[in-house]
């Protein structure tokens, strides 16, 4: 067991192909980083885009409403507007 690591700590034909395979291995998974970074932001950004879709699409008078559609049934201003073809809706209401 002495020789072969004695054999070991000499030989040098190895090493040139194993630090080769060490920058080779360190710049593929930094690579790889960022790669799983833009691709982690990228669907962040697109479920906060969903989240925000449903939140402006739930219109009970009491959200926001920055589309113009904040008219719902609890809403105090809603007024029983007429849809088109339904005459008055208001609640209860089944066009």
């Amino acid at each position: 067991m002495r020789r072969l690591l004695q054999r070991f700590l000499k030989d040098e034909g190895g090493i040139v192909v194993s630090a080769e395979i060490v920058l080779v291995t360190t710049v593929l998974v930094i690579g790889a980083m960022t790669g799983l970074s833009a691709l982690s932001s990228a669907v962040n950004s697109e479920l906060n885009s969903v989240a925000a879709a449903c939140y402006n699409s739930y219109q009970d008078g009491y959200g926001n409403g920055n589309d113009g559609y904040n008219q719902g049934y609890n809403n105090p201003a809603y007024n029983g507007d007429e849809l088109a073809g339904y005459g008055p809706v208001g609640p209860g209401d089944m066009p």
